[in-house]
């Protein structure tokens, strides 16, 4: 994936661009129908589909006392756009200034640096530039004046109800693991690099690798089954998500993560945990001892549990 990180970057794509605009977060169900309209609309025109998305979260900005926990930070975001086809994406800095910036003057950037601005896709009720001014009837408007083409996706419905990533940040604070992957369209996955940590795990037998959880939103903490994927293979593990009261006086909340038969160097590697099934809460032990027999049990649980699910894709 080629991906810009200012406006001006669009004259650098040859013809014209179809842009799917939106925070994204989550890329669920909802975000890949708009992200697919502007692939097809693209590939009817011979134009290319661009994802124009935002970093950080815009509410970091304009409502810093109410930053909601991330889906899938902007790197991760990134990769799952590309899986569906996505080739170039604009990320978009939200600043103050950008904040400020009223939406028509943003249209009106977009529409300067591209060659030419041939379509925005938006999903419905979506709203944009400074005091959410910007909305599908103001492009409507500036798509007659600027001759591009807009389209609003209709929201995706499960049981009546629309897929929103609000839904789906709660069914994962109640820990309803199957409910989030439904309005997702895949299993909740936690992202990123894998950290050094002190090399207890490995000490004890079961070696782990660490990754960092800042900013994101959680399942309760606890044990699961997980798969985790690394230079885009699966592997099976059980994490433990939490705190470590066992063997950690910081409180530092982490995901750890133990792969079965694995003997590669993680440390600094991008990996995505795919979590599969919780088994229990995070508890302290009294020894080590009885914290490596706990582990070895839920190792077997998870085990038992992944062997009889289908492999990931």
């Amino acid at each position: 994936m080629r991906v810009l990180r200012s406006i001006e970057g669009l004259a650098e794509i040859q013809g014209p661009v179809v842009i799917a605009a939106g925070v994204f977060d989550g890329m669920h169900l909802g975000h890949q129908a708009v992200l697919s309209e502007a692939l097809r609309e693209s590939k009817k025109i011979g134009a290319t589909a661009v994802a124009l998305t935002f970093d950080p979260h815009p509410t970091t900005v304009l409502r810093p006392d109410a930053v909601p926990g991330l889906l899938t930070p902007t790197p991760f975001k990134l990769r799952l756009m590309e899986r569906m086809g996505v080739t170039h994406a604009l990320v978009v800095t939200f600043d103050k200034d950008f904040a400020a910036l009223q939406a028509e003057d943003f249209v009106e950037q977009l529409c300067a640096a591209a060659n030419p601005l041939a379509g925005i896709c938006i999903g419905k009720g979506w709203a944009f530039g400074n005091q959410r001014r910007g909305n599908i009837d103001l492009l409507r408007q500036l798509g007659r004046e600027k001759n591009f083409f807009t389209c609003e996706v209709p929201p995706v419905r499960i049981d009546d109800m629309v897929i929103s990533s609000t839904m789906i940040r709660l069914a994962l604070s109640e820990g309803r693991l199957s409910d989030a992957g439904q309005l997702l369209g895949r299993d909740h996955t936690i992202a990123g690099p894998v950290l050094r940590g002190a090399g207890l795990g490995r000490q004890i037998g079961f070696p782990t690798a660490n990754l960092a959880t800042d900013h994101l939103q959680l399942p309760p903490d606890g044990v699961y089954a997980v798969e985790v994927l690394v230079e885009g293979k699966p592997h099976p593990g059980v994490a433990n998500l939490g705190i470590r009261p066992t063997v950690d006086k910081t409180r530092t909340r982490l995901l750890e993560i133990h792969l079965f038969d694995y003997a590669g160097d993680l440390y600094d590697r991008e990996v995505e945990v795919r979590l599969k099934h919780f088994l229990r809460r995070e508890q302290r032990f009294d020894s080590l001892d009885l914290l490596k027999s706990q582990i070895a049990r839920d190792a077997e649980a998870a085990r038992e549990f992944l062997a009889n699910q289908p492999a990931a894709a």
